[in-house]
């Protein structure tokens, strides 16, 4: 089989497998070779699909960029901070998502861009807030302090937590053991 010619179409079957297909392919050839040198052709080739079927679920690259950024507002919320960090942790060891928000910031010409980062940062924070309440709840987080400024302050070790994984070469996952450490303290500290 020669580059150029298509693989078999693995992603066969039902459409949400072959959209599945090529969201994980577009994942994985943006954070590879970057938006701008990431093409619809090689997107196909990785996915097993044809360019019609690729244009199908996604009129252009930026509509596959959009909805690889938008596809985390449909989380549930976590049951709890632990639950929640450790999807944090998750995603910032998985090299494939790291090179991908690499990629995504350098972006500021994409239309709809600046909405969908809202949007996911508006679903995460309301995906944290919950995990706060149960902890809260569960009395592993005192109530002496608003909750408010309790999300403010895990948002804060989370950002830190995520620049160092995405600028620099470390053991994300040894480093999310800190980062739930940091958490359990800081929430103990606001505890009354």
């Amino acid at each position: 089989m020669t580059p150029d010619r298509p693989t078999p179409r693995t992603a066969r079957g039902a459409p949400g497998v072959m959209r599945e297909a090529i969201l994980r392919a577009g994942l994985t050839t943006i954070g590879d070779r970057g938006y701008r040198h990431a093409t619809t052709r090689e997107i196909c080739r990785r996915a097993g699909v044809s360019s019609g079927t690729f244009f199908h679920y996604f009129p252009t690259k930026a509509d596959l960029l959009l909805a690889l950024l938008d596809r985390g507002e449909d989380q549930p919320a976590a049951p709890d901070l632990r639950a929640f960090l450790d999807e944090v942790v998750a995603e910032a060891a998985d090299p494939v998502v790291r090179a991908f928000v690499r990629e995504v910031s350098t972006l500021a010409d994409v239309p709809g861009l600046a909405e969908v980062l809202e949007a996911e940062e508006t679903g995460r924070r309301a995906r944290l807030v919950a995990a706060l309440v149960t902890e809260r709840a569960a009395g592993r987080a005192g109530t002496a302090v608003a909750l408010e400024e309790q999300v403010r302050r895990v948002e804060l070790l989370v950002a830190g937590y995520e620049s160092l994984v995405a600028t620099s070469e470390v053991d994300a996952r040894a480093l999310g053991r800190t980062l739930h450490e940091m958490a359990r303290l800081t929430l103990a500290t606001l505890a009354p």
